[in-house]
């Protein structure tokens, strides 16, 4: 501690003198350069990651269509009370918003996953949103026996888990009783995903390659941000004791 101090001290004094002052407008130029050099690579890997981000939504749209449309024809097979008690107007408006979402999911998902939350998606995020230093993106797959193990991100998970209970909430509020059919427990509201059972709930391969594509992107762009989040303090702190040297 009193070694450090002493050094402290000894640069404090330096910058009052004319060989200071050059040394800290070098050390100025050079956290310049660096922390540009920074922004343009944090700049470059963001039209990479937006990019990385749709190909993951690409193969994630008609998957996730897939799971609607098995929870629609489910639902309609538990549920002749509700189907003929809609009447004939708003079954077929319920009909034509149900074949839009499995028709054209694309628009929705991205909407509901990053619209909704751009907080969940470190290049959207904004200075106060938070980070985890333990958060990644990584997926892998792992077979056992016949099963399919896979690890996916806890975040996007819990979002995608939503978005495929979109059509049972939507189901729900038009009358269909969900827990003739949900798995789990029959008496929660809240079970998600609410989709039909049987069908597996495993990403598809396409979706675990695109997502830990975006994994790889983001472990370089937060380690940028890092970077220039240090080399800033650094030109900060330099400045700082500048100002008190002159004083």
């Amino acid at each position: 501690m009193g070694v450090a101090a002493g050094r402290r001290r000894e640069a404090l004094a330096g910058y009052s003198t004319a060989a200071g002052a050059r040394k800290l407008a070098a050390m100025t130029s050079d956290s310049e350069a660096a922390t540009a050099k920074i922004e343009a690579d944090i700049e470059a890997l963001k039209p990479r990651l937006r990019d990385t981000l749709a190909a993951w939504l690409d193969a994630t749209a008609p998957w996730v269509a897939g799971r609607w449309e098995e929870t629609l024809e489910t639902a309609i097979a538990y549920n002749p009370d509700a189907v003929k008690a809609l009447g004939d107007e708003k079954r077929k408006a319920l009909k034509e918003r149900t074949t839009k979402m499995i028709a054209s999911p694309r628009p929705l998902v991205e909407k509901r996953l990053v619209e909704d939350h751009p907080e969940a998606w470190p290049h959207l995020r904004g200075p106060d949103d938070r980070w985890d230093p333990e958060e990644t993106f990584a997926t892998k797959t792992e077979r056992v026996g016949s099963r399919k193990l896979q690890t996916t991100p806890s975040e996007v998970s819990s979002l995608l888990e939503s978005v495929l209970s979109d059509m049972g909430d939507l189901l729900e509020g038009e009358g269909f009783n969900l827990v003739r059919f949900l798995p789990g427990s029959a008496f929660s509201r809240s079970q998600r995903p609410r989709v039909a059972a049987g069908p597996s709930l495993a990403w598809s391969d396409q979706m675990m390659r695109t997502m830990n594509a975006y994994g790889q992107l983001t472990t370089a762009y937060v380690g940028a941000l890092k970077e220039l989040e240090k080399v800033q303090a650094e030109r900060a702190r330099s400045e700082a004791e500048e100002l008190w040297g002159k004083a």
